[in-house]
């Protein structure tokens, strides 16, 4: 394999890898965004690694973007030849995973991640020879959970779309499932997620998914502290996909939380997540109706939370699911107060 000389300030100190997001602290130091998120928020260190002083909240980490334009104007130089090194990383990944060398697969998809400038230049690498690269990528993930396994991942089954993931297997889920509960980077989460979603589109995969405890571990997700819009939008999705199977929705009412924790986020986070969690919530009204669940919709604020999007400036698509709702359990709600018979009358015939 041909090798690269990368200039040293490219590379960042703590991952060691070409930058893709480099961003400066008060210290003066530059990482790339993920590798210092990660620093200060899952390994909870509060020292920068180069100087040792105090850092800052990711919040302060400031983009450098002169020197994110002199990483690509690099890269543009050497294209060609970058992208003979890119063709033959991927190859080495496919011979590693033929021969079961995971340290040989770690290291040649670290050095690609690095390389590639953007991810649409891997479609071709991943539509040739019957999705060989994805096949290989995903016999690492299950060797390995590492970091770069599931961007890599997360990557492959966008370009590739539904036929990427028609063929996973059930000893997949669980690692992914298991990086979502080590509580990494913002960044390496939504991975994950955009990962799991991808396999969702599968029906196929949806109990394979639940069997991995993936409902349980989404919920405490949500659970454990308030996540950033694009993680809840992530996570709602995900519910939303597996409650489109029987186990899913039972999964989901088994955990005592889950209806609750899909009712607050109505309303209090963007139209994408109020969509979702409408889209659940019908699913579990809907297919999962017995008076219990109606019961418990009721009483952790669900219904309210529901109606309140009737009320609120919702776009027409969200006020039509909440009518949907509403009218599946007219007599057991209406003896709430927050949902006088009144209120519900008119949306109990369609």
């Amino acid at each position: 394999m041909e090798e690269i000389e990368v200039p040293c300030c490219f590379v960042c100190p703590i991952s060691l890898q070409i930058m893709k997001d480099p961003v400066t602290t008060t210290t003066g130091a530059t990482y790339d965004r993920q590798s210092i998120e990660r620093w200060l928020l899952v390994d909870r260190r509060r020292t920068c690694p180069a100087t040792n002083q105090p850092l800052p909240a990711p919040s302060e980490l400031t983009t450098n973007h002169t020197l994110r334009r002199l990483i690509h104007a690099w890269l543009a130089t050497g294209e060609s030849h970058r992208r003979r090194l890119v063709e033959s990383l991927a190859a080495a990944i496919i011979e590693s995973s033929r021969e079961n060398q995971a340290d040989m697969a770690e290291q040649a998809l670290s050095i690609l991640l690095s390389l590639v400038a953007e991810p649409e230049e891997l479609k071709p690498l991943v539509e040739c020879n019957n999705h060989e690269l994805v096949h290989s990528l995903a016999w690492f993930l299950c060797s390995r959970v590492t970091t770069q396994a599931i961007i890599a991942m997360s990557i492959v089954f966008e370009l590739g779309g539904r036929s990427c993931v028609e063929r996973l297997k059930p000893e997949f889920f669980p690692p992914v499932v298991g990086f979502l509960r080590a509580r990494r980077s913002p960044s390496e989460m939504k991975a994950a997620l955009k990962v799991l979603l991808a396999a969702g589109e599968c029906g196929a995969n949806r109990g394979m998914m639940v069997d991995a405890g993936a409902i349980g571990e989404l919920v405490e997700l949500e659970l454990a502290a308030p996540s950033c819009r694009r993680t809840t939008e992530l996570v709602l999705a995900v519910l939303a996909k597996l409650c489109m199977c029987a186990e899913g929705r039972a999964e989901l009412l088994r955990h005592p939380a889950a209806i609750a924790v899909v009712g607050k986020t109505l309303l209090r986070v963007s139209p994408a997540a109020d969509d979702e969690a409408l889209r659940i919530l019908y699913q579990v009204c809907k297919f999962s109706g017995r008076k219990e669940v109606a019961e418990e919709m009721l009483r952790v604020g669900a219904v309210a939370k529901v109606f309140m999007v009737l009320q609120a400036d919702c776009p027409p698509a969200a006020k039509k699911k909440a009518k949907w709702i509403l009218g599946l359990h007219p007599v057991t709600w209406s003896s709430s107060p927050c949902t006088a018979v009144y209120a519900l009358t008119g949306y109990t015939q369609f």
